[in-house]
């Protein structure tokens, strides 16, 4: 399964990943790099939504 999460300062950036951490870890660059913002990866990584191909409720 897959995750992301997007910026919280609504950019449009997302970030994707394998797994929750790895995304938590992107969107804590992006927050320090891109907006000056310090950020904790592991309660972003909580945040972290599973990512489908499709709506699940779509066939």
């Amino acid at each position: 399964m897959s995750f992301k999460l997007s910026c919280l300062c609504d950019c449009g950036f997302v970030a994707r990943g394998a797994d929750r951490v790895e995304v938590g870890a992107a969107v804590r660059t992006h927050l320090d790099e891109e907006h000056q913002l310090p950020a904790d990866p592991s309660e972003l990584a909580a945040c972290a939504l599973p990512a489908y191909a499709a709506h699940p409720t779509q066939t």
